[in-house]
């Protein structure tokens, strides 16, 4: 979104990429990177949706933090365990007796 003198310029970025590696934080590595392009065809109904932010300047071109903030503050979700408690320390003995050997 940009504001200009009398209007305000909505703009879609599209292809929505990451590139060139996508960094997998779970598995602490790079994967190809991708690209998600959106293809509309005549007729065709789309609905988007957007969050609008806004806060006073404060500090110049420091706006995307107020962003981030709205957004982890709207979308966060407390996570789900992956492993039970219970497996989970049994996997912890077993790596403790073990060392750094395969279990």
């Amino acid at each position: 979104m940009k504001p200009s003198e009398g209007k305000t310029i909505h703009r879609l970025i599209i292809p929505e990429e990451e590139q060139p590696k996508n960094v997998l934080i779970r598995e602490w590595g790079l994967s190809d990177g991708r690209a998600n392009i959106l293809v509309i065809s005549p007729g065709e109904t789309v609905t988007v949706s957007a969050r609008l932010v806004v806060n006073p300047v404060v500090c110049p071109r420091n706006g995307y933090s107020y962003m981030l903030d709205a957004a982890w503050d709207f979308y966060y979700r407390e996570p789900t365990a992956r492993l039970e408690r219970e497996n989970l320390r049994k996997l912890a003995v077993r790596y403790a007796c073990r060392g750094n050997q395969a279990i």
